[in-house]
């Protein structure tokens, strides 16, 4: 038995998020789909993350287990001709056998993007949320500072509060907000984006 772990990246307009779902597509499907015909048996597949609809992803932790000897690099260049081009695997190895993406992990990072010009910018426009007024950024650091450290978070998610099995206390790094000259996704100045 071997505990083989992927790093995938994916571009996530057009999935409903990374956990398979009969309202649409799903990142977790594609992968489904991919590895079977590579393994002629169908995966069960454990994530680091399940992100929502239309959320990008960079060096996301899928793993399986698999009894078949796999000559690695050959399915790495299997997996993404086999994948849409949204979704690519970055690397493939062995892990040992009680490594888990979400347990073994020690920190997880997002990253989001605010346009603040005057109209939205298209080249962002699925990858940025649009705010079209003057943004006070002594005053976002300020603000985000009081989020660092262990706090429940359970405010700012979408579950009931009677549910016992959801863990809100999460504990958050650190927080940068950066402001950049020009946008993330094109070279034109003028562009201004906060991470």
């Amino acid at each position: 038995m071997k505990n083989i772990a992927l790093t995938l990246s994916y571009e996530g307009l057009n999935f409903l998020g990374y956990q398979k779902t009969k309202a649409g597509p799903s990142i977790e499907e594609e992968l489904e789909k991919a590895l079977f015909q590579i393994l002629q048996e169908k995966p069960v597949l454990q994530a680091a993350s399940r992100t929502d609809k239309g959320v990008n992803a960079f060096n996301q932790i899928v793993n399986f287990y698999c009894c078949k000897d796999l000559d690695l690099k050959k399915m790495l260049f299997s997996l993404n001709q086999l994948l849409p081009k949204e979704i690519r695997i970055r690397k493939i190895c062995t892990k040992p056998l009680n490594f888990h993406p979400t347990l073994s992990a020690r920190a997880k990072e997002y990253h989001y993007f605010i346009s603040s010009n005057a109209a939205p910018d298209p080249y962002a426009t699925y990858y940025s949320w649009h705010i079209p007024f003057f943004l006070d950024i002594s005053i976002m650091k300020k603000g985000a500072q009081k989020l660092i450290g262990t706090h429940d978070f359970l405010g700012f998610s979408n579950q009931k509060p009677s549910k016992k099995d959801i863990k809100t206390i999460k504990t958050i790094f650190d927080i940068a907000i950066i402001k950049k000259k020009r946008s993330h996704y094109n070279k034109n100045k003028g562009r201004q984006f906060f991470i």
